[in-house]
């Protein structure tokens, strides 16, 4: 998504009203939700599971889903949800007050310290982590099934098609197997396509390497 380098793009589909917390945004019914609350400039969309620091953006990828929001009483990936008019939304950014009164102490890596790193205290530290961990309680949903039913024969199966899903199907594709491939994206490419940091360890551009494994798998 190009959302966060090129200017404001056209709004796709008719305009809506959604409410943030109450407060009434802007949105439109072909855009996701989150969508709708970056370009009212809510940017912080929810905390991490275990030091509840702020998650963004980034934090919304269907491969991570990282982040929920409550939308109409439901907690989802905004990612997937598209705006409706009235939509209520809600973002749980609260901390627990013992990860208030220890958070100033730790960073990124503190798992790795040598007193965390003792067996007896990192035993003790996971199980307390588990009990305040960010994980909305999810009500099971029914979806009607209204795709088509296609039956493929295949020697393999890939699930995923950024890095690895395209070179491990161009691998077993040149050993003369059939492989079926499948992303949950109209697009194959996963953050190759819109990430701006090459691929560490490669040489050639993350735009060309791109290309240049779609080329060779649709030959």
């Amino acid at each position: 998504m190009e959302l966060f380098s090129e200017p404001i793009q056209e709004r796709k589909g008719s305009r809506v009203h959604i409410f943030f917390h109450g407060v009434g945004l802007e949105g439109y019914t072909l855009e996701p939700v989150s969508v709708a609350l970056y370009y009212n400039e809510f940017k912080v969309l929810g905390r991490s599971k275990k030091l509840y620091r702020v998650r963004g953006f980034y934090s919304l990828s269907p491969q991570d889903r990282l982040v929920l929001t409550k939308v109409e009483g439901e907690y989802v990936n905004p990612c997937e949800v598209l705006c409706q008019d009235g939509q209520e939304v809600y973002v749980d950014l609260s901390v627990p007050f013992l990860v208030k009164l220890f958070s100033p102490l730790l960073d990124g890596y503190f798992q790795h310290r040598k007193l965390v790193k003792n067996k007896i205290l990192w035993s003790l530290a996971v199980d307390k982590i588990k009990r305040l961990a960010n994980h909305p309680k999810i009500r099971d949903m029914e979806a009607e099934k209204t795709g088509r039913i296609l039956e493929v024969e295949s020697d393999v199966v890939v699930v995923g098609g950024g890095l690895s899903g395209l070179i491990a199907t161009y691998t077993m594709s040149k050993l003369g197997l059939k492989v079926l491939l499948i992303d949950d994206s109209p697009a194959l490419g996963g953050r190759m396509r819109y990430d701006h940091m090459d691929i560490p360890g490669i040489s050639m551009p993350r735009e060309d390497l791109l290309r240049d494994l779609l080329d060779k798998i649709t030959a």
